[in-house]
């Protein structure tokens, strides 16, 4: 393509911009997207090939514009988060929990796992029953040929000792957070 051919295909955007607007809004969605794609047309004529032979220009331009604004909804369907704007992404509510949140329910985890593990085998076995299982006491009973007063006794010292060390391990907690704050003070 010539220089000329070039200067001739921007004076054909310039002089009749409005019609060939038009034509693309159908395809682009929008009138700023096929005012993006026009121009995205206008800079992209300086790389097309020098040799290259124009039959019928309007074609030409429009056909170009048309390739952009189908690349660009490839483009958006491979990221569908760039239709919303960063405002809206921003006001969508997280649910989850953020990262404090989770290393804190890790190290509760770990607590509880460690005050089972203090636990005497048969109370593990009973509060696990309890718990993992939501098996009522009556049938914990006989699973373990105990009474239900017993099994009762046991899954009250299992909360017990469960509760002591959770609440040992928010201290540590509480305390490392306090530390950190009168650290970042100093």
């Amino acid at each position: 393509m010539t220089r000329d051919s070039r200067q001739s295909l921007r004076d054909l955007i310039s002089d009749r911009y409005n019609e060939l607007v038009r034509l693309l809004i159908p395809h682009a969605g929008s009138r700023s997207a096929a005012e993006d794609a026009l121009q995205d047309t206008w800079v992209r004529l300086e790389a097309v090939a020098r040799d290259k032979d124009i039959q019928n220009e309007k074609s030409y331009l429009l056909q170009t514009a048309l390739n952009i604004i189908r690349g660009g909804m490839r483009t958006q369907r491979r990221r569908p988060t760039d239709l919303v704007g960063d405002d809206e992404m921003q006001a969508v509510q997280d649910d989850g929990p953020d990262p404090e949140q989770v290393a804190i329910a890790r190290s509760e985890l770990d607590a509880l796992r460690t005050a089972l593990a203090e636990m005497p085998l048969r109370r593990q076995k009973i509060f696990l029953a309890a718990w993992d299982e939501e098996l009522p006491p009556q049938q914990i009973a006989e699973r373990f040929d105990l009474s239900v007063r017993m099994i009762n006794i046991e899954l009250k010292q299992a909360r017990e000792h469960c509760a002591l060390r959770l609440q040992q391990n928010r201290k540590k907690i509480l305390d490392f957070a306090r530390g950190e704050e009168n650290a970042s003070r100093e």
